[in-house]
C-alpha cells in the first residue's frame, strides 16, 4: 500500500467520503506520516545499512562526527578502508572500558555514543581520513504527503497505521469529529499492536542460539 491507498483506506474506515470531507487530504497525510514515525519509535525502527545516512566521514583532526537525526540506534560500525570494526562504547561505560578522551591521534578504533545529541566521538582524534559504515535502526527517510509516497515499513503493518491515524483524527478539537472514547480505543489498539510487532521483529532479527548440554 502506498500513501494514497492508506489515505483512501482511512476515509473508508471513518466513513468520510462525502463532500465536504471532515478531514482534508493534507490532514490525513499528516496523520499517516505521524503514524509511520510512531510505529518506528515503538518498534525500534527500520533496519538499514545502505542508505546515505549509514556513511559518515572520519575527518583528520576532528574528534566528533554528526549522526543523522533519523537514526534511532547504531547497531554496528566499521571502517570503509579495511572493513575492520569500530567498537561502539556508551559514554557511561568509558571508565569501565579504560578509555580516555584526549588529543591522542591515531586510527579510529572506538566510537563513543551518548556524549552529545546526534553525534559520535572517536576515542582517538583521527590521523587518517576514512569513512565509517553504519548499520542502524532508523526513522523513515521520507515524509508522507498528499503526493504518492511509498511506505517504508513492511506491508503487513500498513493497516495498523490506521489505528494511530484515527486516534489523531478523533483527537482533533472540532465538534464535528472530536470523540475521546474512539481516540483512546484506537490509541490503545495501536500501542498493543506495536508491542506485538516489536516482539516479532526482535525475534526475527536475533540469531538462534544453540544451547549445549554436557553429559552426566
Amino acid at each position: 500500500m502506498d500513501s494514497l491507498g492508506l489515505i483512501a483506506a482511512f476515509r473508508t474506515d471513518v466513513d468520510d467520503n462525502a463532500v465536504p470531507q471532515l478531514w482534508s487530504d493534507a490532514s490525513v497525510a499528516e496523520y499517516a506520516d505521524d503514524a509511520q514515525k510512531m510505529f518506528c519509535r515503538l518498534t525500534n525502527g527500520i533496519s538499514d545499512s545502505t542508505s546515505d545516512l549509514c556513511s559518515i566521514d572520519i575527518e583528520i583532526g576532528e574528534p566528533f562526527a554528526d549522526l543523522d537525526k533519523r537514526i534511532l540506534k547504531v547497531r554496528r560500525m566499521q571502517r570503509a578502508s579495511d572493513s575492520r570494526p569500530i567498537i561502539l562504547v556508551n559514554f557511561e561505560d568509558l571508565d569501565s572500558c579504560g578509555l580516555r578522551l584526549d588529543a591522542t591521534r591515531g586510527t579510529v578504533g572506538n566510537a563513543v555514543l551518548g556524549m552529545d545529541e546526534n553525534k559520535v566521538r572517536w576515542s582517538r582524534v583521527p590521523a587518517v581520513a576514512d569513512v565509517a559504515q553504519l548499520t542502524v535502526y532508523r526513522m523513515p527517510l521520507r515524509a508522507i504527503t498528499v503526493a504518492k509516497t511509498q511506505l517504508e515499513i513492511a506491508e503487513q503493518h500498513h493497516r495498523a497505521l490506521l489505528l494511530w491515524m484515527k486516534y489523531l483524527a478523533y483527537s482533533r478539537q472540532d465538534s464535528d469529529v472530536y470523540d475521546p472514547r474512539a481516540a483512546a480505543a484506537n490509541e490503545q489498539k495501536f500501542r498493543a499492536y506495536c508491542m506485538d510487532a516489536k516482539f516479532e521483529q526482535d525475534r526475527a532479527r536475533s540469531k538462534v542460539r544453540v544451547v549445549r548440554y554436557g553429559g552426566i
